[in-house]
């Protein structure tokens, strides 16, 4: 599936690079009711595998989370920026560890 305009735009907005000085993602998080404004581009992009979706719990009121898997957020970067460790531990894991006992610059 080719990523649209709104594709690309939901998936930079859910890492925060749509709003960042700092070239680098800060979230993985769109929260979004039954009847937001997105939803149909949201579940195209889970269908597409580019995002997920669970139940967001009492703290998002009901609603959904939707999350960009690792693919998603790739898809999306643009040159000079970056996704934080933080949110996508599994490709990230060597790196962490190295970093949390002093290995990594």
């Amino acid at each position: 599936m080719k990523l649209t305009a709104k594709h690309i735009c939901i998936l930079r907005h859910t890492l925060g690079l749509d709003e960042s000085p700092f070239k680098r993602s800060y979230r993985n998080r769109y929260v979004a009711g039954q009847n937001h404004h997105s939803r149909i581009d949201l579940m195209e992009l889970v269908m597409t595998r580019f995002m997920t979706k669970r139940r967001g719990g009492e703290i998002f009121g009901g609603s959904v989370l939707f999350q960009a898997t690792y693919q998603g957020a790739l898809a999306v970067l643009r040159e000079g920026e970056t996704l934080c460790p933080e949110d996508f531990p599994e490709h990230y894991s060597a790196g962490i560890a190295a970093f949390a006992q002093g290995g990594a610059e």
